[in-house]
């Protein structure tokens, strides 16, 4: 698996200090769809060493949508450079993801 679980624990390592930019995919168990899943799964293997991904599954961890202000799932945000720079409420495509990640051309 390459996607990371960010929970309490590991939120500052995996996103407020990551060298590449970050896409939090914020989930439900109750509402996920296995393809979209597979999709980010090969997203994070492609991009690897340039971006990455993270899952927070909202029904764990509250406190961490909260102080994203995520009031829906699914939920992407990119965090770049110390901010949130783009958000996708809803399910986006592949080509969509990878260029708010990097291959903006």
């Amino acid at each position: 698996m390459s996607t990371v679980i960010v929970t309490q624990d590991n939120i500052s390592s995996e996103i407020f200090h990551s060298s590449v930019p970050v896409l939090i995919d914020f989930w439900s168990s109750h509402d996920r769809e296995k393809k979209a899943y597979a999709s980010l799964e090969e997203i994070s293997e492609e991009m690897k060493g340039v971006a990455k991904i993270v899952r927070i599954n909202v029904n764990d961890e509250p406190d961490i949508a909260y102080r994203f202000k995520v009031n829906q799932v699914p939920t992407m945000l990119v965090y770049r450079g110390g901010a949130v720079t783009d958000t996708i409420v809803g399910q986006a495509d592949k080509g969509t993801i990878k260029w708010l990640l990097g291959d903006r051309v």
